[in-house]
């Protein structure tokens, strides 16, 4: 079978570093892409995955015609025509909580699907500290109940995140020339991130294409995991959960200067220790003269407090109506309620000790205030 395409671009993550952004900016473009630049990105799971199924049914030999059959059956003509192929899904690389142990089988599944086509691999790599703390919280957001502890024992302690042996996976799958390999920068701009990004696999944008912003994934703060994490122990419902976590994202949003780390001194130590010498080797192996891929021992400084202005109390409402009246107590704001009973059961006794014959207004003012306050809170329930 000859070749379909003049170039065939692949972008299998890995996660956590910016491949959304990277998708929902290609599929925007998708027409112009095709009209004008004759380049067909193929962004949705759904596609790929059912194209993959399809090959994995055949034999190995057969395994290229039926994965494009299924790929292209429900493209228009001129979608079939186009010259190059863009194929963007992080899965090509494996599972993100399995430390993608199985890289060189999935790897050499695509060369069966591939067959001789004119492949080139652009592989995006992250930090390892950097990139289990963004799985964490990417986890967590979706509603996996599981504190960060247990999290790093299962998933992190016992799993091998060399990069080095993921890239060598990919160079014995398409050769060492046809693997590109970046580093991930978290901070970079999100036009700069994605104009670089197109530079990167000379995709041209002089005017034709013009850049959209990069999608920035709310990041919580410590009271916003915590909240997630209650909820998600408490509903399996996937759209409460979604509802929940926008307001949450809204109320606690971790903000500029707010550097708290999820990985104790033990575990950044630990994470060191056992990926120092692949980094090292990695920036060797990409020509990479810094050591910005180096996992400092340091923690950065915390900053936890309340965001800016502090709680807004009517989303916070909002937000446990969402959850059903049964499961208040279990939520933040049960320790609202019970602090606002502690106060004036404190204010009532001080009444009964001096006799009822308190005759400070203010203490009369604040006790009304803070009785009907609490009155009004349960009520709502």
């Amino acid at each position: 079978m000859s070749n379909r395409f003049q170039r065939v671009i692949l972008l299998p993550g890995i996660h956590k570093t910016g491949s959304t952004a990277i998708q929902e900016h290609l599929g925007s473009q998708k027409e112009k892409l095709v009209s004008e630049q004759s380049l067909l990105p193929v962004v949705v799971q759904r596609e790929i995955t059912t194209a993959l199924a399809a090959a994995e049914l055949v034999a190995p030999e057969a395994r290229k015609e039926a994965f494009f059959a299924a790929l292209l059956d429900f493209r228009s003509e001129e979608e079939q025509q186009v010259e190059t192929l863009l194929l963007s899904w992080e899965g090509f690389a494996g599972g993100m909580t399995g430390g993608y142990s199985e890289a060189r089988e999935r790897t050499q599944f695509l060369v069966e699907c591939l067959g001789d086509e004119p492949v080139e691999v652009f592989l995006f790599l992250r930090r390892q500290d950097e990139y289990v703390e963004s799985l964490y919280l990417h986890l967590i957001k979706n509603a996996r109940a599981e504190e960060f502890g247990r999290f790093y024992d299962e998933h992190v302690r016992g799993v091998n995140l060399d990069w080095n042996l993921l890239c060598d996976s990919w160079e014995a799958a398409f050769g060492a020339g046809n693997l590109f390999v970046r580093l991930y920068e978290k901070d970079v701009d999100g036009d700069a991130f994605l104009s670089g990004v197109m530079s990167w696999l000379s995709i041209d944008q002089t005017g034709e294409i013009p850049a959209v912003r990069k999608r920035e994934n709310p990041t919580l703060n410590k009271k916003g995991l915590e909240l997630m994490l209650e909820i998600a122990r408490q509903t399996e419902s996937r759209e409460e959960i979604r509802q929940c976590r926008m307001v949450v994202e809204s109320l606690f949003p971790r903000l500029p200067g707010e550097n708290f780390c999820l990985l104790s001194k033990d575990q950044r130590a630990e994470l060191h220790e056992k990926y120092d010498g692949a980094n090292r080797a990695l920036m060797e192996r990409l020509g990479e003269k810094s050591d910005r891929f180096v996992i400092p021992l340091e923690l950065p400084e915390s900053s936890l407090g309340e965001p800016e202005g502090g709680e807004d109390e009517v989303s916070t409402l909002k937000l446990v109506q969402l959850l059903g009246a049964e499961r208040i107590r279990r939520l933040e704001f049960e320790g609202r309620i019970k602090r606002l009973e502690r106060h004036v059961h404190n204010m009532n006794r001080e009444a009964v000790e001096g006799g009822g014959f308190v005759t400070n207004n203010l203490f009369w003012e604040k006790y009304k205030s803070l009785s009907k306050k609490l009155k009004d809170l349960k009520s709502r329930f």
